[in-house]
């Protein structure tokens, strides 16, 4: 019982006043005087006449007045209309002809993936007609696929395309160089993520070289910059025995590298802060059994 007096006291306490008399009772405006609605000593006010219970109650036409009454400029501003632009969408422009070409090659790549089908994939490069600016793009995405692959056979199927790609003249020896470089100007960093990355693409550089279509002269100037010498070593390391591994042997490697001036501890030397643990270019030589394939 004592619970339904209080569930009863609570309905009473929510309901707001009603009666003549009571203190904040609810006014309804029917003019804009300045004591309508005003709620003190009024109570309930309807007019219009006729019984709500009934059935036959006409509400006034009225508004509901705010405190301290409207202002003659609030009153009379009309809604603002809608600006016409706002209701249709703006039609999207033509795609950007490097954006559309980045999907395409995305697109290409992908069913090369799938299809390992070089002499396709190939066509599908000449047909994509890439302006020259976009080719080191065009290279780099090759590289990015197999820097992210976790299978040998497709990054040796992607290595494929970029030598055929190259050997068709779809792109060109210096697009290759500016792609790698990309990727070489941030070896170290690089090799944090990704720590196949130098020695992945020092292979494809020795690939290239191999082929004839670049010199090995390239290799130190891929490799200029502050990176730590261990991904720089990683990287010319693979370079070079993909170079000797073409069937010229470390004979043939190190002529090359004596005609191009290349010289191992002109770039791959350690410095003060590689640590004292890094070994001196000879012995790092010797343990990668690359001796005799570059002049000190």
């Amino acid at each position: 019982r004592r619970r339904i007096l209080r569930q009863q006291r609570l309905r009473l306490a929510l309901i707001p006043p009603l009666r003549e008399g009571d203190t904040g009772g609810w006014g309804f405006s029917t003019s804009g005087g300045a004591n309508a609605g005003a709620g003190s000593g009024g109570g309930a006010k309807f007019s219009g006449g006729g019984s709500a219970l009934l059935g036959d109650y006409r509400p006034p036409q009225a508004t509901v007045t705010p405190v301290g009454g409207p202002s003659a400029s609030t009153a009379a501003a009309p809604a603002e209309p809608k600006p016409a632009a706002a209701a249709a969408a703006k039609p999207a422009g033509p795609e950007a002809p490097e954006e559309e070409l980045k999907r395409k090659t995305e697109s290409l790549l992908a069913e090369y993936a799938s299809t390992l089908d070089t002499k396709e994939a190939l066509a599908c490069v000449e047909e994509l007609g890439a302006p020259e600016g976009y080719r080191p793009r065009l290279i780099e995405a090759v590289l990015e696929v197999m820097m992210n692959s976790l299978k040998d056979k497709e990054c040796a199927a992607l290595e494929a395309l970029l030598l055929a790609m190259v050997a068709a003249a779809a792109v060109s020896p210096a697009d290759v160089t500016a792609a790698i470089r990309t990727y070489t100007s941030m070896l170290e960093d690089l090799a944090l993520d990704v720590p196949k990355a130098p020695r992945l693409l020092g292979g494809v550089l020795g690939a290239v070289v191999s082929a004839g279509a670049l010199d090995v002269g390239v290799l130190p100037t891929l490799l200029e910059g502050d990176s730590g010498v261990e991904p720089k070593r990683d990287f010319a390391a693979a370079a070079l025995r993909r170079f000797v591994a073409s069937g010229g042997g470390a004979a043939a490697c190190r002529a090359a590298c004596e005609a191009s001036g290349v010289k191992a501890s002109a770039f791959l030397a350690p410095d003060e802060l590689d640590g004292p643990d890094c070994q001196p270019v000879d012995a790092w030589l010797a343990k990668e059994t690359l001796a005799d394939a570059v002049p000190l």
